[in-house]
Order: C-alpha cells, then sequence, then structure tokens
C-alpha cells in the first residue's frame, strides 16, 4: 500500500496479496503502518487511507489502526511523520538485518493532541504544502525534460 512512500497512501500503487482469515479489511479514515523493513528508517511510518474502497487489505509488513475517538485523521498522520515521533519509533525498532517493531509498542507511544481547530489548520496547511510541492517538483522535471532536449537540438 505505499505506506513508506506517502502519508496519505495512493489507491492507485496496490499489489495483490494473499487473503487471510485473519486480516481486516481497510477501511476510509485508517492509519498504516510499516511494521518491517530493511532499515530503521521506514519501520514506523504512518500512512492515512482517506478511500471508500472495498476488499483492501495489508500485507504482512503493515498494520491498520483505526482510531475511535474524535480525531482528525490526516492530522494524525502528519503527526505520525513527525521528528518527535519518527525519534520515537527509531527506539522501537529492533533487529539487526531486518529491523521489526511491535504493534503493542507502537499503539503504546504518546501523541499529545491539540484542540480541534489546530488540527484542523495544521493539517490543512501541510497538506497545501505537499500540493505545492509536487506541483514545483512536477514543474522541475518538465523543464529538466525541456532543458535535455534543446540541448540535444541546439547543439547539432
Amino acid at each position: 500500500l505505499n505506506v513508506n512512500k506517502n502519508t496519505i497512501a495512493n489507491h492507485n500503487l496496490l499489489d495483490l496479496i494473499e487473503i487471510d482469515k485473519k486480516q481486516n479489511e481497510v477501511l476510509n479514515g485508517d492509519i498504516l503502518f510499516t511494521i518491517s523493513s530493511e532499515t530503521p528508517e521506514e519501520v514506523g511510518l504512518a500512512s492515512l487511507w482517506p478511500y471508500d474502497d472495498t476488499n483492501i487489505y495489508l500485507n504482512s509488513f503493515c498494520f491498520g489502526f483505526r482510531p475511535n475517538s474524535k480525531i482528525n485523521n490526516l492530522w494524525l498522520a502528519y503527526e505520525l511523520r513527525s521528528l518527535k515521533i519518527r525519534k520515537n519509533m527509531y527506539k522501537l525498532a529492533q533487529g539487526i538485518s531486518r529491523y521489526n517493531l511491535s504493534k503493542k509498542s507502537v499503539l503504546n507511544l504518546q501523541v499529545d493532541v491539540p484542540s480541534d481547530a489546530e488540527q484542523n489548520f495544521d493539517s490543512k496547511f501541510v497538506k497545501l504544502i505537499n500540493i505545492q510541492t509536487k506541483f514545483l517538483s512536477n514543474e522541475r522535471n518538465e523543464l529538466l525534460l525541456l532543458k535535455k532536449f534543446l540541448l540535444q537540438n541546439l547543439f547539432i
């Protein structure tokens, strides 16, 4: 589910997995975590699933958390990728060649939750920055392609 790369999961980047009876279906608003990786930096990364798709299940390297309290799930996804939380995740990672987290240790992490208004402001602000960053990155890539084309065709 591309949890490592995206704070907001991309439902166009899904892989096929074998479904097992013990798995729960991923639902809109779920927070997904990586629990196993080759590097401690990738363990415990969180991603929000904001879609109503059906028949979506996690692979064995992830687990899902379904917040049951009133919280802005987008804010929570961003908060779980903050430096403060990431440092705590690094401490929980165990292993040598492969790093793992226990679901229990992740669920025991303390997260300071601000007011609803602050959650909404923060999540909208960061989302706008991400949109602008993606736009500028795409624009940069287009300019690099143009530069390559011009260099290949101007200096023949």
